[in-house]
């Protein structure tokens, strides 16, 4: 259903973000911004990786990825986000779309991951 769809993007938002989406609205502000469409904001540096002429910042902190990697899977959830939240529901993704994206791009990561390993 696509009020899942929205609820899985409202989802991403928070661990994106660490915050709860539409915290510290009323309801009844809530309710009015979810009529007229209005999407739970993303952060200034997650919107910056939206639009490709302005520089994203790196994430902080150090894993076992490189940091191009982890951009990539930044920009990645942050364009999900945006395709699950779609003011009309009929643009959402359905479910077995965002599987197989979230597949795809796993595989990107795992395949390249291999081949470095390999070499």
């Amino acid at each position: 259903m696509e009020v899942d769809i929205w609820s899985f993007g409202c989802l991403l938002l928070e661990l994106l973000t660490l915050q709860v989406p539409y915290s510290g609205l009323s309801e009844s502000d809530i309710h009015d911004l979810l009529q007229m469409g209005k999407r739970p904001p993303l952060t200034g540096e997650l919107e910056a990786m939206s639009f490709p002429e302005q520089p994203a910042m790196a994430p902080s902190g150090s894993g076992s990825r490189r940091p191009e990697e982890e951009l990539e899977t930044l920009k990645f959830l942050v364009d999900i986000y945006r395709k699950c939240t779609k003011n009309n529901p009929a643009d959402r993704p359905k479910a077995e779309n965002l599987y197989d994206m979230l597949i795809a791009h796993a595989s990107l990561f795992t395949s390249s991951r291999s081949s470095e390993q390999g070499g």
